[in-house]
């Protein structure tokens, strides 16, 4: 994996990772194009199709992500999923429950994630039932706006879902109010 030098960089790599079965073939390079921060993603030919997931769906959640916080950020920020020619495509493999998960991995990207795109601190928890789902729950400020906390939830709820199978996990998302 490259190193990132933005915040914003690490968590689309962050996030990405999460959603790839091979990590060690995922590049993200950053570029600074005058106000622009360009941001490219190169994965194994396998995983192409995770991160775009159905009909790009997936992708422009990320794409959508990137904006959010990009206003925040005060400048552009562009995402480009690069095509790749490493590796050999392959089938998903079966759905398998993991008991053993990386939790605070997910719950440390959620909350990441949350704090570069609203105003105020946020908090996230994530509960595990016996069947191998998951919900996590991020809390905002009763302070920030309701578009924006639709528009947050909406976006991250197919990538935490598709993260979340990737590592044997089903996982839900919600946003919550605090205060």
């Amino acid at each position: 994996m490259n190193d990132t030098n933005t915040i914003e960089g690490d968590l689309v790599k962050r996030l990405v990772s999460e959603l790839i079965t091979h990590k060690e073939n995922l590049s993200v390079a950053e570029t600074q194009l005058g106000a622009v921060l360009a941001l490219e993603i190169q994965v194994h030919q396998a995983d192409f199709p995770r991160v775009c997931g159905k009909g790009g769906f997936r992708f422009q959640s990320l794409e959508r992500l990137c904006q959010l916080m990009a206003k925040r950020r005060g400048s552009p920020i562009s995402l480009v999923l690069l095509d790749s020619t490493v590796g050999e495509s392959a089938k998903l493999p079966p759905f398998v429950v993991v008991q053993d998960w990386p939790k605070y991995r997910f719950t440390r990207l959620a909350k990441d994630i949350a704090d570069t795109v609203f105003e105020e601190p946020c908090a996230a928890l994530a509960q595990d039932t016996p069947n191998g789902s998951t919900h996590m729950t991020i809390y905002v400020s009763h302070t920030e706006r309701d578009g924006l906390v639709a528009a947050v939830e909406a976006l991250l709820q197919p990538l935490f879902k598709a993260a979340g199978m990737n590592n044997g996990r089903r996982m839900t998302l919600g946003i919550e109010r605090e205060g």
